[in-house]
């Protein structure tokens, strides 16, 4: 973080009034201010979310006809089948719809596509398997909206097909019976930025209502609080924004999987160290990493069997599994992220990363094409050859929606999809070179060099004097962090290394002073970033708890040498 720059977020007025008003630390309504949030009854809602504020899910377009659909597979008990994306996303969606539906006894199963021989997406391997199932009703989750041949093939064949997704609608969206996704143009959904599990979560609560106010069929003993703890699961593993509906979903389901009854969740709690309260942390770096090797490195159907089981060996069993994949998928994504670093380091770079071997295990492309772009803040793309094709996973950075760049390649590609974000592709081998010089080509004439400079956000300068416990405290109710509500990061200059002390490899554990102030931090992986003398740091303040005790912690994000502006005069963080 050395060669970022240091930039403000822009101050808001409002915050004193906010302050006054929650009964605040001034520090803290200033970010809530930053963050849209100075209407005090937007700020209410915001630190304490209720399940009631939910929009209500017939505003999403594609709702009531899905619904229906459904409510008529049930009264005929016809066959339903799942098509579920291999992520934690479409898992989670798949097992809240596979509950309800089995609950109701309906003859449903899933099908999730194995990403080394069919890729993302309902493919045409894909659908032989969903089609020798026999369904009815076909619903794709988290999936679907960039398959228009195949939902057309599969109604051809006389099978019907519901379209839960979130990704960015292509040209030409499938014909299918109905779409529920809030991107879809005229949605008069307000919140666009659902995860699927979030629009499973309510057409799951929709179906449920409507099955209770029918007569003649089975009723539901489910109740929304049951897929609470999925719904947080695929919303914070997606990296969704955390605001809105997903701010609600996630904040009530990290309390429900604190408390969870699943053998499944309870197994990969233990086995992953998640003990006590499940923050959003716990999900991104201890269980959604896990449920996710499943399907990267075999068969995304035992993250769904962990999920679903009730039988608490059968769920030590599958939770064991899934973290000897975790471990292994490390190894194979450190050892193609090497190999990358080692051909990129040094080299000349263009405005994007694409890299691809033969070899490469598709299953870890996504995570070392995210590394590339955070190491070296250009959009990277990670190919893997699959007989004759190149399968790749994108990642993109500020200043570029890398959906539509994909889409400026999309004669180039057999197949693709994503989001501003992230993205896949299949290209031919044919048509590789061509695509790397469009892609390169568009990011070029749509990034200027200051994207491409790496940025450290920062909400507010503090002095070290100012940060207390209770500020720590205060911060810890805007949680749950995420995208669309980072965790607060702020600057404090002519700062006293007192102690540098080395943590296991590259960390560094600190006493800092300041103006007669001492307190205690960490920096992880910061360890050849000390400079000698006074330091300007950016910082996360937080509470440490540890056998019991609790201390206040600042988790360093950042070190440079202070910047004087002038003799004699503070330094001046820019």
């Amino acid at each position: 973080m050395s060669q970022c720059r240091w930039i403000f977020r822009p101050p808001q007025s409002g915050a004193a009034e906010l302050a006054s008003a929650l009964g605040l630390m001034p520090e803290v309504a200033a970010i809530m201010v930053q963050r849209g949030l100075a209407d005090e009854a937007a700020a209410r809602r915001f630190l304490t979310p209720r399940l009631a504020e939910l929009r209500q899910p017939y505003l999403m377009a594609g709702m009531e006809a899905a619904v229906g659909r459904l409510e008529l597979a049930v009264r005929r008990r016809e066959r339903v089948t799942l098509f579920a994306d291999y992520d934690v996303d479409g898992v989670t969606s798949a097992a809240i719809l596979f509950e309800l539906l089995q609950s109701v006894k309906v003859p449903v199963e899933c099908v999730i596509p194995d990403r080394m021989g069919e890729g993302y997406g309902l493919g045409e391997a894909a659908l032989k398997r969903v089609m020798a199932t026999r369904p009815s009703l076909l619903v794709t989750l988290d999936s679907g909206i960039s398959d228009a041949p195949r939902i057309a093939a599969a109604a051809a064949a006389g099978v019907e097909t519901i379209v839960v997704d979130h990704h960015e609608l292509p040209p030409e969206p499938p014909l299918a019976l109905a779409i529920v996704n809030p991107k879809q143009p005229g949605c008069p959904f307000p919140f666009k930025a659902l995860a699927a599990v979030g629009l499973a979560f309510y057409l799951a609560c929709a179906l449920r209502t409507r099955l209770l106010s029918s007569t003649g069929l089975p009723q539901p003993c489910l109740q929304p609080q049951d897929w609470l703890d999925l719904a947080a699961l695929g919303t914070v593993a997606d990296l969704v924004p955390l605001r809105e509906e997903n701010r609600i979903l996630v904040k009530a389901g990290l309390e429900r999987l604190s408390a969870t009854t699943r053998p499944g969740l309870l197994a990969l709690k233990e086995i992953s160290g998640c003990r006590g309260q499940v923050t959003s942390g716990d999900i991104g770096y201890r269980l959604a990493p896990r449920l996710n090797a499943a399907g990267r490195m075999g068969d995304a159907g035992r993250a769904l069997r962990l999920l679903l089981t009730h039988d608490a060996a059968e769920a030590r069993e599958l939770a064991s599994a899934l973290d000897d994949e975790n471990t292994r998928r490390q190894a194979v994504e450190a050892q193609i992220e090497a190999e990358c670093r080692h051909r990129l380091d040094g080299a000349a770079l263009g405005h994007s990363v694409i890299m691809g071997s033969v070899g490469w295990h598709p299953g870890v492309i996504g995570i070392v094409a995210s590394r590339l772009t955070e190491r070296f803040h250009r959009p990277a793309i990670v190919l893997a050859e699959e007989g004759g094709y190149w399968r790749g996973s994108a990642r993109g950075i500020r200043g570029l929606h890398l959906f539509e760049a994909l889409s400026s390649c999309g004669h180039l590609l057999e197949r693709f999809g994503g989001h501003r974000q992230a993205g896949g592709m299949l290209v031919s081998e044919g048509n590789l070179e061509g695509f790397r010089e469009a892609f390169e080509g568009y990011c070029a004439a749509n990034l200027t060099p200051a994207d491409l400079t790496p940025l450290l956000d920062l909400d507010l300068p503090l002095p070290l004097e100012r940060v207390s416990m209770r500020l720590a405290e205060e911060l810890a109710w805007l949680e749950p962090y995420g995208l669309g509500n980072p965790r607060p990061v702020f600057a404090a200059s002519a700062v006293r290394p007192l102690t540098w002390n080395r943590m296991r490899d590259q960390h560094l554990r600190a006493t800092l002073g300041a103006n007669g102030v001492r307190v205690e931090a960490v920096g992880f992986g910061l360890w050849g970033e000390r400079p000698a003398g006074p330091v300007d740091i950016a910082f996360q303040a937080e509470v440490n708890e540890w056998r019991g005790a609790r201390s206040l912690r600042l988790n360093l994000k950042a070190i440079r040498p202070a910047v004087l502006a002038s003799a004699g005069a503070a330094p001046k963080i820019e």
